[in-house]
């Protein structure tokens, strides 16, 4: 008996399992891997002996340097950490029986990195021959079944098992992957999917279930099919051509979807299990709309069709796909209007008015689908704002109070839309002036003056940010008299000012610091 230090040079020589190999020399390449056993007059391992090593150790038979013979492979877990799911299906992580030529070939027993096993045949590192496999608790999914190179070749139906122990699936199968009719099933006996297969896809007939509202009849034990979320014609797993449903099992589209999801040729949209649409859907738009479902997100845009909004009817021209003229929706049946937008290309471009109980609540135009010139609204006849728009987004105008058409603010308005350059703020009395000047992003900034509701200004001078910065005058509320003129900083006296009674006669002049003066 000798005991050796292998470098990792040399481990490919006694390990042939190119995959176990790669993943035991990238995962600590300073590992160091002992031998302890017969060595012949080569000098290469021959009869039995042991490799160890951090990530895998061995005992068993040796010939000629290389796992020949009975012997015992287990592989630590870690050294497949990096690897994608469909190579740990088949990562062995310990296996027990023949080798020849440092390969699995003869009968053995495998243990797999998902915790299920295999007992039978080998051949070239691969399931070849007679063998069982089970799942990690111990249950058969394929009962002496006939494998070639991994894949088995006599069976036509097969059931899969979860982790926990409960059916996977249960269904037809070709030998290498679910074709035909099956049934599969979430953790908790729930069934995910009932039809056809190909592939191990969906394709064929067959219906998808909201799997978390899914549930068996205590009665007859019979799958409850209340809480359908797709059903029709399917492809490569995705619905090509039925009906989606919401949680409340009301219809949200029926159809024919593109490999995109998106919604091609004559169909139907549902809102609150109404029909919104019906009609030609454009498969080639630009500009589709989403739909976010259970299923999944669907797009969709019109072509040729009819709109039902709130048991309302829109009445759509199309050119070459897009909307283009007058836009007209009536309320219900009846010939009362509620809107009427002008469009172009699509988007909404010239005037447009809007309606409530026959009265109107906003009007002005568009422009590319943004408000641009001038736009009034309106609630219960009570202006909200009367504005000029450029590309979206208001440049001057006046505002109202809520519920009153007391002025709130007439001026001018930045990026932001906040209060910036020139304008007037009211109290919400009628015409009662708050601030007249200059605003910047919604405060007080330049030059301005701020009145007591009672109109007698409050100040008068140079603003910063909102405070009084700057050169300015403060005033008595009930004389409306000046109280202080001077330097400001915000909002305090400083600097050289002269303060006054309310009569208007100066009492304290001189340097002012903090509001106070200095001695």
């Amino acid at each position: 008996m000798a005991t050796q230090v292998i470098t990792n040079d040399n481990l490919s020589n006694i390990i042939t399992h190119e995959s176990t190999l790669k993943c035991l020399l990238s995962y600590d390449d300073e590992a160091l891997t002992y031998f302890q056993g017969c060595i012949n007059n080569d000098g290469q391992f021959d009869g039995y002996g042991k490799v160890l090593n951090g990530n895998f150790n061995y005992h068993g038979s040796f010939s000629n340097g290389k796992f020949h013979g009975k012997g015992v492979l287990t592989i630590d877990k870690k050294c497949f950490n990096d690897e994608p799911n469909n190579f740990l299906c088949n990562a062995i992580i310990k296996y027990e029986g023949d080798f020849l030529d440092g390969k699995f070939e003869g009968t053995g027993r495998a243990e797999f990195y998902n915790s299920e096993f295999y007992i039978g045949k080998f051949k070239n590192n691969c399931k070849h021959g007679i063998g069982t496999k089970y799942n990690n608790n111990g249950k058969v999914v394929f009962s002496k079944s006939v494998w070639d190179m991994n894949y088995l070749t006599d069976r036509k139906e097969i059931t899969l098992f979860h982790d926990n122990g409960n059916m996977k699936y249960n269904g037809e199968f070709n030998g290498v992957t679910k074709e035909g009719n099956g049934t599969l099933y979430d953790k908790n006996k729930n069934p995910v999917y009932m039809g056809m297969f190909k592939d191990d896809e969906y394709n064929g007939k067959g219906i998808m279930y909201q799997v978390d509202e899914m549930k068996k009849s205590k009665k007859n034990n019979e799958i409850n099919t209340g809480m359908i979320l797709c059903e029709g014609l399917f492809k490569n797993n995705k619905l090509s051509h039925g009906t989606i449903y919401n949680n409340k099992g009301y219809k949200v589209f029926e159809g024919k979807l593109n490999k995109k999801n998106v919604a091609t040729g004559k169909g139907k949209i549902f809102k609150n299990n109404k029909l919104y649409y019906e009609g030609i859907f454009d498969e080639e738009s630009t500009v589709p709309i989403n739909i976010e479902t259970l299923y999944g997100k669907i797009q969709y845009n019109f072509k040729n069709g009819t709109i039902y909004t709130d048991g309302n009817k829109t009445f759509i021209n199309y050119t070459e796909g897009k909307e283009n003229g007058e836009k007209i929706t009536y309320k219900g049946e009846t010939d009362e209007v509620v809107s009427t937008y002008q469009i172009k290309n699509g988007l909404r471009h010239g005037e447009f008015a809007e309606y409530k109980d026959k009265k109107i609540v906003a009007k002005g135009t568009y422009k590319d689908n943004k408000l641009h010139g001038y736009c009034e609204f309106i609630i219960d006849d009570i202006p909200v704002s009367k504005c000029n728009y450029d590309n979206g987004k208001k440049i001057d105008g006046t505002l109202y109070w809520k519920n009153s058409d007391n002025l709130k603010y007439v001026g001018k308005f930045g990026e932001s839309e906040t209060y910036t350059g020139a304008g007037t703020l009211y109290y919400d009395i009628p015409n009662a002036i708050k601030y007249q000047g200059t605003f910047l992003n919604g405060g007080y900034h330049g030059s301005g003056t701020i009145y007591y509701k009672n109109q007698n200004k409050q100040y008068e001078g140079q603003f910063q940010h909102n405070q009084c910065h700057g050169t300015g005058i403060s005033f008595y509320e009930s004389t409306g008299n000046p109280e202080y003129s001077g330097q400001w900083i915000s909002n305090k006296k400083h600097g050289e000012g002269t303060l006054m009674d309310e009569s208007g006669i100066p009492i304290l002049l001189g340097n002012w610091t903090d509001d106070a003066l200095q001695q």
